[in-house]
Order: structure tokens, then C-alpha cells, then sequence
């Protein structure tokens, strides 16, 4: 797990009361079975992200697109989430809000992990990989610092903040990525944004 996944959680943890960490903390043990599944569907697609029967940029869009529609299952892992908090851990019942923020955050990093890191590495640039990541870790620290000092940081305003560090993290990468493999990053961006607005839409809907 990259240091960006819990660099919320570290900062939140002295700068809130127990009571509001507890509440983010147990919405991230939910968070760390999605991202556990992804980095299984990472170990068992990479053998097969990079053949050689077609050229690296489309094979990249088609990865993506494939990732992406997988993201799909988390409305139904959302409403059993949900259901298991409602019935026998009502003390957390307040976790639900910030679980949904944080569920959106985890699926946009499964691009990362699955698609723009295997891409990083395949294509030789192991640094470019973690200089990218550093920078954005040290940007969300630095946001919801500032925030912490000018508006009073609370575990919703964080787990916004994070979301909007991870999607533009996403497109930096598909940026930084694209303009390497020679294609426009529009596709996937446009798409990702798509998907995310609709499974919003569908879980603030329940």
C-alpha cells in the first residue's frame, strides 16, 4: 500500500478527537478489503498487461476500460457494508458517510495500482513512479494542513480532500503516462469520471 493511501489517516490521528478517528479509521478497515482485492486482480492481470501482439497504447486503453468496469461491484460490496454497520455496529452508524467518500478515493487508486504502476515499470520509469506518488503524499499532507489551520479540519472535509489529491493524482499519471505511450489521456479520463459520477449517484441514492 503506498504511503498517499494512509497519509490521511496519519494526519488525522493527532489532529481529531478519538471519537471522529475511530469513526475514519473503522471506515478505512472496509477501504483495506477493497484495496487487498485489487492488488490480487494486480498480481494475477499482470502477466498479461503487456504481450506482444498489440502496440502499448492500446493495450493500455483496453486494461483501463477493463478496470474500470470492475468498479462496478462496489455498489453491491457498499450495500452490504452498510447493511452489516446498520445491524450490529449502529455506534458507527455515522462511519457510513465517510465510507462512501472513501470507497469512491479507493477505486480511483485501483487504476493506480493495477494499470499506472504496471505501466511505470514496464516502460522503465521505476523513479518517475515514486517521484509522482512523493509529491502527491506530500501535497494531501500539505492541503489538509492548510485546511486544518484556516477552516478547522474534520474527518468529512478530509476524506474529500483525499478524494480530490487521488483523482488528480490519477490524472497526472494519465497525463505523464500517455504523453510517454503517445495517446491522448481523454478516453480514460472521461470515462473515469463517468463511472465514479454514476456509482455516486447510485449509493447516495440508498
Amino acid at each position: 500500500m503506498l504511503v498517499f493511501d494512509k497519509m490521511d489517516q496519519i494526519y488525522l490521528s493527532i489532529s481529531v478527537d478519538s471519537y471522529n478517528y475511530g469513526l475514519y479509521a473503522f471506515s478505512g478497515s472496509f477501504v483495506i478489503i477493497v484495496i487487498s482485492v485489487v492488488m490480487s486482480i494486480s498480481n494475477v492481470l499482470t502477466p498479461y498487461l503487456f504481450d506482444n501482439e498489440g502496440e502499448t497504447s492500446v493495450q493500455y486503453v483496453k486494461y483501463s476500460l477493463y478496470v474500470q468496469a470492475l468498479f462496478y461491484l462496489a455498489i453491491p460490496f457498499y450495500f452490504i457494508v452498510k447493511s452489516v454497520v446498520s445491524s450490529y455496529y449502529l455506534k458507527y452508524i455515522d462511519s457510513i458517510e465517510i465510507f462512501s467518500i472513501m470507497l469512491i478515493s479507493s477505486l480511483i487508486s485501483s487504476i493506480t495500482y493495477i494499470i499506472h504502476k504496471n505501466f511505470y515499470f514496464y516502460l522503465g520509469e521505476h523513479r518517475a513512479y515514486m517521484k509522482h506518488n512523493s509529491f502527491f503524499a506530500f501535497i494531501l499532507l500539505a492541503t489538509l494542513y492548510v485546511y486544518d489551520l484556516t477552516y478547522t479540519l474534520d474527518i468529512y472535509s478530509a476524506a474529500s480532500i483525499t478524494l480530490l489529491s487521488t483523482f488528480l493524482r490519477f490524472c497526472s499519471s494519465e497525463i505523464y503516462l500517455s504523453r510517454i505511450i503517445k495517446r491522448k489521456p481523454n478516453l480514460t479520463i472521461i470515462a473515469l469520471v463517468i463511472n465514479i459520477l454514476f456509482i455516486k449517484q447510485v449509493i447516495s441514492i440508498w
